[in-house]
């Protein structure tokens, strides 16, 4: 067996005798060379995991009726998480629609990390009634929502609701109802 390398200027035959240890294929299934168990060093990854995990709504008494989709997955690479999550009900209802508007419990607790919080991607559908004390702690009148895992040992993304001035107020789950549709991407560290 012999190898052709094809330059610009020429052709060059090696003869297959001359070639060592594993050559990468274009699919990446030549890849047999990767560390097997022993002590990590700084190149190798030695803490990879992936899973799914089911987001719901931690306070409020939640009572789910019909549900279109409630999940989530996670790849895990180290001390870094990143999720991704969906709740979609056709009908549900809560015991005290007052409280703050918590997803979780999240597949890690989150690290301490300063004063900041981890924010992410929050999409929503049908997601009726933001503005007022009724829908946000603040009362106010709503141009866009935003979700964040609190810094620190928290184990649930906070639903969080903005107005044109840039103040900020807590989302309550009476925000939340039968048809709505709520789902995002976050990436954190836990401990």
């Amino acid at each position: 067996m012999s190898v052709t390398k094809i330059t610009d200027d020429n052709i060059d035959t090696m003869d297959a005798a001359k070639l060592t240890g594993v050559l990468p294929a274009m699919d990446g299934s030549a890849l047999t060379n990767l560390p097997a168990g022993g002590a990590a060093n700084a190149t190798e990854l030695n803490d990879y995991e992936t899973g799914t995990w089911t987001p719901g709504f931690m306070d409020g008494g939640p009572s789910y009726g019909t549900t279109y989709a409630r999940q989530g997955s996670y790849v895990k690479v180290g001390d870094l998480v990143t999720i991704n999550w969906t709740i979609y009900m056709g009908v549900i209802s809560f015991s005290n629609g007052g409280v703050l508007l918590k997803i979780g419990p999240i597949p890690f607790v989150s690290k301490q990390d300063g004063n900041r919080g981890w924010y992410g991607n929050i999409n929503t559908w049908n997601l009726g009634g933001w503005d007022g004390s009724t829908y946000n702690n603040g009362s106010l009148l709503v141009s866009h929502i935003t979700a964040e895992i609190p810094h620190g040992n928290t184990d649930y993304i906070n639903v969080r609701a903005h107005d044109k001035t840039s103040a900020s107020y807590h989302l309550k789950c009476a925000a939340y109802h039968g048809g709505s549709q709520i789902g995002g991407t976050h990436t954190y560290r836990t401990n």
